[in-house]
């Protein structure tokens, strides 16, 4: 499962299950015969393998584990019509036009979700077909655990949790008239600066009172320049400047994607058709544009 790959990602990962059995979202480690015996015949087993996403804020390697739902046949025999509806960046645009009817002087904060997947829970009926198995590089073996709450990895974890994030989204909007929306678990306030405050106050005090955990270290505090959805927007400007827009820009770590896509979109262009709205949405709109305007 694990032996041929990095031994330091293999390590990261089992510490990482480590965890998750100590908080309580993952059991104890198990074997085939000790499943067997629990939940005789009926159960399903799923490899896991970890992912490096990059660095963390201190610059230390970023790592996640992945239930394979794919190769344990899973997700091919799995289907749903209903479509998971996401926010785009022109969402973000409509909410600061909505805010500035009010007060241009807008203020952007944002928080997440700590271990999203797992705060939504799995019926006790359906563990025995949710046991992941975990490398461990110490012994040389895999070992498997019940997961308590919905697998990354598991095509319907995805609506199963967005359903929740999205009620969470609404319940605030509609009790705290609150400009705030999501994507998946990344959620994002935009308000005037004399309204910021209490909007955040609200939304940590109401997932609190309805039992979801935020993550302190990637809360963002109200300001007028903040990175959403891979932009950064910034306010800033329209009253430094006295200006009637305010501008986003692609944060620095997407301006190499960026570039790669304006090449690709002039090589396109010269041997198929490019559509405009693509090449806009995808190129420019990211780059720089005004979302905003009065007067």
């Amino acid at each position: 499962m694990a032996q041929k790959g990095d031994p330091k990602l293999a390590s990261a990962i089992w510490e990482k299950t480590q965890k998750e059995v100590k908080k309580g979202t993952m059991g104890p480690p198990l074997t085939i015969s000790q499943v067997e015996q629990r939940y005789g015949p009926d159960f399903q087993v799923t490899p896991s393998f970890g992912l490096e996403q990059g660095v963390n804020e201190a610059g230390a390697p970023k790592y996640r584990r992945i239930d394979d739902y794919t190769a344990s046949g899973v997700n091919p025999s799995a289907h749903r019509t209903q479509k998971v509806p996401m926010c785009m960046v022109d969402y973000i645009g409509v909410m600061i036009r909505a805010a500035a009817q009010v007060d241009t002087n807008i203020h952007f904060a944002t928080e997440d979700m700590a271990s999203a997947y797992r705060q939504v829970p799995l019926d006790p009926r359906d563990v025995r077909y949710a046991i992941t198995g975990v490398y461990d590089p110490s012994s040389g073996e895999v070992w498997l655990h019940e997961m308590y709450g919905q697998p990354f990895g598991a095509g319907h974890a995805v609506p199963n949790f967005c359903r929740i994030a999205e009620w969470l989204a609404r319940c605030l909007q509609r009790l705290f008239d609150m400009h705030i929306d999501h994507f998946f678990d990344d959620f994002f306030i935009v308000e005037p600066k004399r309204t910021i405050a209490s909007a955040v106050h609200c939304m940590k005090e109401a997932f609190k009172l309805l039992g979801f955990l935020l993550d302190p270290e990637k809360s963002q505090p109200p300001t007028t320049s903040c990175p959403i959805l891979g932009i950064m927007f910034d306010t800033s400007l329209r009253l430094q400047k006295r200006s009637r827009s305010s501008f986003f820009q692609a944060v620095p770590s997407t301006e190499p994607l960026l570039s790669h896509r304006h090449r690709q979109g002039l090589d396109e262009s010269r041997s198929k058709p490019f559509p405009c709205s693509e090449y806009c949405r995808e190129i420019w709109l990211p780059l720089l544009h005004p979302l905003w305007e009065s007067g």
